[in-house]
């Protein structure tokens, strides 16, 4: 039925062009006119039977799916004016890479579905221009205000069906977005909370060159060249779709208050039930797959197999100047096989080598080694290094040249005491430099904006990370302050900032299971999505990590080079 109701929001888009239809009935649930009750009244008759006035609503003698459209045409002409906000000049997919995918079929109202493998791995985006008035877009991503149905976004977008694990808690970024079956947007606080809920996640793009999408010669560019912003959302396994036929409805509200005309789509993943709705094979060949997201704000709670509680500043090796820079090659325990790997863009192949292995130089410290460090795709998939630093450093470079849309992924295991690798990734003290977490990770050029916050990382603001050049771990409280806004973004399956189990593992292999790099890791650290607001700069980066045991010593650090092409 979500297709069905989809259809409306297709129709909607006679709104636009000022089209007019006949008089029509679709007088369905007994009320003096043609409503938005009808909508779903006439849906409920196709498929349950029931009562209902007079569904006939385009006139052609028959019930079909074709009177949900008609209805809201009816709905249409009744408007004394034509709606003058946002014209959407692109709705659609994407792949992580910024890849347009075409749909795949076409339903019978003219919405297209887009088929996918996996509920992950992509992104929704949407475009839009200034509507008939001339009004500015609006770029208000989120505006909840408890207890007040009016507090929507300018950017107003709703699914039929629970994503995630549909939580109800609005924009909690480790959770999932509840549905609204009805496809409306009603007043109503269920409503604005769900819209609120979607919409923080998207990322907006008001610059050609600050686009999530690529052209066929990966130029980044709009989709579309009427477009004047852009908002891109990374579907990643928080909100990942379920199996079967999704239904997106979206519209986007101007700096004045207007709201423009609904565009629909339709989200197919394999595996699951198609919404009884026809719809017709589209010949134009669907392009590539995949994208990210941002990190959920920090949070102190423990899970899973919290750490003993320790001193507020546990004892630690003497601090280093200058970290061990020895390469970490993957070892997978769940080793991808290249038969059975996706064929990789040029740049980056999913398959790690068996040429770059190494091994960890024997360190007199006693706490952790760092069993892998590398890089991951939007859609989990491992990133082989490209080549070597002439120190012998790993060097990767992700497929995109946005600096953003890839993840970065540190496994660790006990070091030779044997005690339990610690698993905190945000332990602050604005005034004691001591203070670190569990997990301890510097970048010597700036990210983003480079904003000196610590851990300003709620959305829809997202700063950036400050350098630490040359790496250094001394007691500074500069350091300490770049270390936890950087470790903060690494966050467990559920959006708090722990390491992770086997169990929530981020990164993806070739048969569709989730697992740890290396066999001898026990505990796994993920950034799996790099949002566009704090990419990395263009040339190259040092990342140098070191972690923790929940004895307070840390072990050797560890450093790769993450190369962005111009």
């Amino acid at each position: 039925m979500g297709l069905l109701l989809a259809s409306a929001a297709g129709a909607a888009l006679l709104l636009a062009t000022g089209a007019r239809a006949r008089a029509v009935d679709g007088d369905c649930d007994g009320s003096p006119a043609v409503t938005a009750g009808d909508i779903l009244a006439i849906a409920q008759r196709l498929f349950e039977e029931r009562e209902c006035g007079a569904p006939d609503a385009n006139g052609d003698g028959r019930l079909t799916a074709a009177d949900v459209a008609g209805a809201v045409v009816a709905i249409a002409r009744g408007s004394p004016e034509p709606l003058r906000g946002p014209r959407v000049t692109f709705f659609g997919l994407a792949a992580a890479s910024g890849r347009i995918l075409s749909p795949s079929a076409l339903t019978r109202a003219g919405i297209p579905v887009y088929t996918r493998t996996a509920g992950t791995g992509f992104q929704v985006v949407l475009e839009a221009a200034p509507g008939p008035d001339g009004a500015e877009v609006g770029l208000n991503l989120f505006d909840l205000r408890p207890g007040d149905p009016n507090g929507v976004p300018d950017v107003q977008v709703l699914a039929d069906r629970a994503l995630g694990n549909g939580s109800p808690e609005v924009c909690d970024l480790g959770g999932g977005v509840p549905g609204v079956p009805s496809l409306q947007f009603e007043n109503t606080l269920p409503v604005a909370s769900a819209l609120n809920d979607l919409v923080c996640r998207f990322l907006p793009a008001t610059t050609r060159a600050s686009a999530c999408t690529l052209d066929d010669f990966d130029i980044i560019r709009f989709a579309s060249a009427e477009t004047t912003v852009q908002f891109c959302l990374a579907v990643s396994a928080p909100i990942a779709f379920p199996p079967g036929d999704t239904t997106l409805v979206g519209r986007v509200r101007d700096r004045v208050g207007n709201v423009g005309p609904i565009r629909a789509l339709v989200v197919r993943v394999s595996g699951g039930p198609v919404t009884p709705s026809a719809t017709k094979t589209v010949p134009s060949p669907t392009r590539s797959p995949t994208s990210a997201r941002t990190a959920p704000s920090p949070s102190r709670t423990p899970s899973l197999s919290p750490p003993p509680t320790t001193p507020e500043a546990p004892p630690r090796s003497t601090p280093t100047s200058s970290p061990t820079r020895t390469p970490v090659a993957p070892t997978p325990s769940h080793t991808p096989s290249a038969t059975r790997c996706p064929t990789p863009r040029p740049t980056a192949s999913r398959t790690p080598s068996a040429t770059t292995t190494a091994t960890v130089t024997p360190s007199a410290e006693a706490g952790p080694r760092i069993a892998f460090l590398g890089l991951i795709s939007q859609s989990g998939a491992l990133l082989s290094p490209v080549g070597t630093t002439p120190e012998g450093l790993l060097v990767f470079q992700p497929s995109t040249a946005t600096g953003s849309g890839f993840g970065i992924v540190i496994e660790a295991r006990p070091g030779p005491t044997g005690s339990p690798v610690g698993i905190e990734t945000f332990r602050s003290d604005p005034a004691d430099p001591t203070v670190l977490p569990d997990l301890q990770v510097q970048v010597d050029r700036p990210i983003g904006d480079g904003s000196p916050a610590v851990c300003d990382n709620t959305p829809p603001f997202l700063g950036g990370v400050p350098a630490v050049r040359p790496p250094s771990f001394a007691p500074l409280q500069s350091i300490a302050d770049a270390i936890n806004d950087l470790a903060c973004r690494f966050v467990d399956g559920q959006g708090r900032t722990l390491g992770r189990p086997p169990d929530e593992a981020c990164v993806r292999f070739p048969d569709g299971d989730f697992h740890f790099v290396s066999p001898d890791a026990t505990v796994q650290f993920c950034w799996e999505a790099i949002a566009r607001p704090l990419p990395f700069p263009p040339g190259d980066t040092l990342l140098t990590a070191r972690v923790r045991d929940r004895a307070g010593a840390v072990g050797p650090a560890t450093s790769i080079v993450i190369r962005i092409a111009p």
